[in-house]
């Protein structure tokens, strides 16, 4: 094996140099065009999100051939005759040249060189730089749990969304100029540290994360919960609603501790661990059904307050969660 970088060229991005590198011979076994992948990208640049090219082609000394070996999208995407040449955007492509002795010797490890599975970034991984400017949160919450709590906003913002499209639907039967709702977007699975920008959906992250601890520092017996979109986005709404009674409800949940049975704590914590432990898929939809459910039931047959906790307020405030000492 012999792989060696030879040059690396920076010019302007245009419409010929596009041509150029998507006609360009590819490697042997280059993966097949996916569609989703071009989608994507096209996407990128109509919003004005696109910043540049990376492209890498290399010259097999034993046969004196080009290939191109990483590139093969962006180049057909920009390349495409539908795309105007004013639309390529104004921006610098990296041109890359490798040399090999034999591409056939040599193709699978040029091809390991990009985009590998071991060395990709992971949701977690952009997330830890997406809050890196909050220091509440950056270093004090796992990445992945914030991950988490942002899978359940998601969920939070698509319930709402339909319920005031469902209203909007209602209202439009009996005057056709009604005002159509206004529904925020859900960012993209690499963009959901873009939540955090809310200093309340902060504040709830931290309140979230404080409920996996028991006083003792442990993990709580139902912390698989803080993994379901579904439990999360009911957390969030009844959060916000009421922090100390939410905060009261969790803890009986997430510990299995109430002393009655038939609390709706209970009933809950066990309908929910059925559900985990039957090894099915349970649709988010199902958790936030049932955890409503009991919610409601606990609420309305429980005291308003409690003196448990120290420092709650009844609205989502600025204290974080504090599980209630045994």
């Amino acid at each position: 094996m012999s792989i060696t970088k030879k040059s690396v060229t920076t010019k302007p991005l245009t419409k010929g140099l596009a041509i150029e590198f998507a006609g360009m011979e590819p490697m042997p076994g280059e993966r097949d065009v996916n569609p989703s992948r071009m989608n994507h990208l096209r996407a990128v640049l109509d919003e004005g999100l696109f910043h540049g090219v990376d492209w890498h082609y290399a010259s097999d000394l034993k046969t004196g051939r080009r290939y191109r070996i990483d590139g093969q999208h962006s180049s057909k995407m920009l390349a495409d005759s539908m795309l105007p040449a004013e639309k390529v955007p104004n921006v610098l492509a990296t041109v890359t040249e490798w040399e090999t002795d034999s591409m056939d010797d040599d193709a699978y490890f040029l091809f390991e060189q990009f985009n590998c599975n071991w060395s990709s970034r992971t949701p977690a991984d952009v997330m830890g730089v997406g809050i890196s400017g909050f220091p509440d949160l950056a270093g004090v919450v796992p990445k992945p749990f914030l991950v988490s709590v942002a899978q359940g906003f998601s969920n939070w913002i698509k319930k709402r969304n339909e319920q005031a499209h469902a209203g909007y639907e209602r209202r439009r039967k009996k005057a056709k100029d009604a005002s159509a709702p206004t529904a925020e977007k859900t960012p993209k699975t690499r963009e959901l540290s873009i939540y955090f920008r809310d200093g309340e959906r902060r504040r709830f992250a931290l309140w979230a994360y404080g409920m996996t601890k028991t006083p003792m520092g442990q993990d709580v017996k139902h912390v698989y919960l803080f993994r379901q979109a579904g439990v999360i986005a009911e957390m969030y709404d009844s959060w916000k609603k009421n922090q100390e009674s939410t905060t009261l409800f969790w803890t009986w949940v997430l510990n299995t501790s109430h002393p009655d049975p038939d609390d709706p704590t209970r009933v809950l914590a066990d309908a929910l661990l059925e559900r985990k432990s039957a090894s099915k898929h349970v649709r988010q939809t199902k958790y936030r059904e049932l955890v409503r459910k009991y919610y409601r039931r606990f609420t309305a047959s429980s005291p308003a307050t409690t003196p448990v906790f120290g420092e709650t307020t009844t609205q989502a405030g600025d204290s974080t969660g504090v599980q209630p000492a045994a």
